[in-house]
């Protein structure tokens, strides 16, 4: 009776060790699944993180780029800037001395103008005296061709009056004798001999 109860106990106990073993075998796998599935997790979640590195390090190495790019491109436009800047002061430096020369021109066009009133003036009065000279100088030519008219008259009256004179000598002469009757005629041809005065009388002006 001592063996069986050794026995059942034996059995119970192997029974148990068996179970034992059973439930820490179940639950070593457990474990061992979970473990499996946890590594699986932090794989993937490793995996995930080292591609998130991955595009993070080619996000900052792009970035990087594009701000050497930003950095070339703002030295550009600072050089520019400072250019434009310099143009832009030289532009105000002629456009001050446009606006002194505007102001100057704007003077002389005045000037020019008062001294074009000036000579505009002027011509207008030598065009009246000028035309007032054309007169005299028509009314000179007219009183000089009325007197070289009247001159003209008297040198023909003149010679007219000497051929008469000239006749009445011939008549009353030697004709071409130096004695006659006796006497010298020469003496009697001074005698004879009449100076004939013209007076010319300065012309009326009209």
């Amino acid at each position: 009776m001592g063996n069986r109860v050794f026995g059942r106990i034996a059995i119970v106990v192997l029974l148990a060790s068996v179970v034992g073993s059973w439930v820490l075998t179940l639950k070593v796998e457990r474990d061992r699944k979970q473990l499996t599935e946890k590594y699986a997790a932090a794989q993937a979640a490793l995996t995930e993180a080292e591609l998130a590195r991955k595009q993070l390090s080619d996000e900052v190495w792009v970035n990087k780029k594009l701000l050497a790019e930003q950095d070339e491109e703002l030295t550009g436009l600072q050089a520019e800037l400072s250019s434009l800047q310099t143009k832009l002061a030289d532009a105000h430096q002629e456009i001050n001395r446009l606006h002194t020369e505007q102001v100057a021109l704007i003077d002389h066009h005045q000037g020019l103008t008062e001294r074009l009133a000036v000579v505009t003036q002027e011509n207008q009065r030598l065009e009246a005296k000028l035309s007032s000279i054309k007169e005299l100088k028509s009314a000179i030519r007219v009183v000089r061709a009325r007197l070289q008219d009247e001159q003209h008259q008297a040198r023909l009256a003149m010679i007219q009056h000497q051929r008469t004179e000239d006749q009445k000598r011939l008549a009353q002469g030697n004709r071409g004798f130096v004695v006659r009757n006796g006497t010298s005629t020469i003496v009697a041809e001074r005698k004879l001999g009449t100076k004939l005065q013209v007076r010319v009388l300065d012309p009326q002006t009209e």
